[in-house]
């Protein structure tokens, strides 16, 4: 089932395996840059056993991901070269903050450098940044 899911996903028009392994990448790191983020932060070990889950779980469904590190660093430089803010992405934004300001506020904290910095700098446009939140 898994591999027919990777399979229909690398047939999506458009779709190249840089894509899929970067929003593996995103899926993989999020429970560790989340946690970071909360101080509960897993342990070496622990860290470990889920990265190696992860890494064998969403290759089931195609995606190649390397060490932590080197994921980290290629999905930092992909976000970098591809964020940015549509006509809508404000009212989205706003929207966000609105119905979940605690969840953003924290999740924030998780994001990569270029999309704190493109949202910081969309919702700085309009509306004031909520408090404790920062484009650094």
């Amino acid at each position: 089932m898994l591999a027919e899911l990777g399979d229909r996903h690398r047939s999506l028009r458009g779709m190249r395996a840089e894509y899929l392994d970067f929003f593996a990448g995103v899926i993989a790191l999020s429970c560790i840059r989340m946690n970071a983020v909360l101080g509960t932060g897993l342990e070496t070990r622990e860290c470990r056993r889920y990265w190696r889950y992860m890494r064998h779980s969403l290759a089931l469904l195609g995606a190649e991901l390397g060490d932590q590190a080197e994921v980290s660093d290629s999905c930092a430089h992909f976000v970098s070269c591809h964020t940015g803010a549509g006509p809508r992405t404000k009212t989205y934004l706003a929207q966000l903050f609105d119905a979940y300001p605690e969840h953003m506020l924290a999740c924030s904290k998780a994001l990569f450098p270029e999309t704190r910095r493109v949202v910081a700098h969309t919702l700085g446009l309009g509306p004031a940044l909520p408090s404790g939140w920062s484009a650094a």
